[in-house]
């Protein structure tokens, strides 16, 4: 078991720092003209973003994957698929897998923070290239609630929604307001808790209120097996 200590040193991102130089992440869009086939966006590239079917009078809804996880796993596409049946959107997965890659918890805590800042760039980007900022909803898992958390930080907290499916506990015990999703990240923060409690319990998501509106189906930390 770490000291307080040294989880804040891992919070604060001093061993394991990723250089921005070497970063591997990806921007995977879905929409109803290709709702199987990915394509690839960039921050800040144009003409990749003109030659796609991304359509800026369609609301964009913004994924953020957790710990092991990636932008093309059951959850990511079963989420892009409901989404598509509602509505008409742009869905975007941030594809960070080799930043959030186990076994190494602690270095995929330690790039939360810049892919965080780099999907708020992103999104800076499709607004200035005329997407309405207020029809854009970030939502992330475990790990990656926090990578959208920053998001909205980066963003001065205007980004409209944001959700937090389960946002990770485990070193971010003690980290400050600035490295957890909380309500200052955008102007609705919403929260589904149903994992929370402590590692040492089996549970890994953060066991009290963070958002604007927090929900514990069943109680939050617990759910029945199907």
């Amino acid at each position: 078991m770490r000291t307080r200590q040294q989880q804040q040193e891992y919070i604060q991102f001093s061993t394991y720092r990723t250089d921005p130089e070497l970063v591997t992440h990806h921007f995977l869009l879905w929409t109803r003209r290709n709702p199987n086939e990915f394509q690839e966006l960039l921050i800040n590239d144009t003409a990749a973003l003109q030659a796609s079917n991304f359509d800026r009078k369609n609301p964009t809804r913004i994924y953020a994957h957790g710990f092991t996880g990636n932008g093309q796993n059951h959850w990511s596409l079963r989420l892009r698929d409901r989404f598509l049946e509602k509505e008409d959107c742009n869905f975007i997965n941030v594809d960070w897998r080799h930043l959030a890659a186990g076994p190494d918890y602690p270095r995929a805590v330690a790039n939360v923070q810049l892919v965080g800042s780099l999907t708020g760039s992103f999104v800076k980007f499709l607004v200035l290239k005329g997407a309405d900022l207020r029809r854009v909803h970030l939502i992330g898992f475990s790990l990656g609630a926090h990578v959208v958390g920053k998001a909205g930080q980066t963003m001065n907290g205007e980004i409209p929604r944001i959700t937090g499916l389960d946002p990770a506990y485990p070193l971010f015990e003690e980290a400050s307001a600035d490295e957890v999703l909380d309500k200052t990240d955008a102007k609705f923060v919403d929260i589904i808790h149903t994992n929370a409690g402590k590692l040492e319990e089996g549970r890994k998501g953060f066991p009290f209120t963070l958002g604007h509106a927090d929900f514990w189906p069943n109680g939050g930390s617990i759910q029945p097996v199907r």
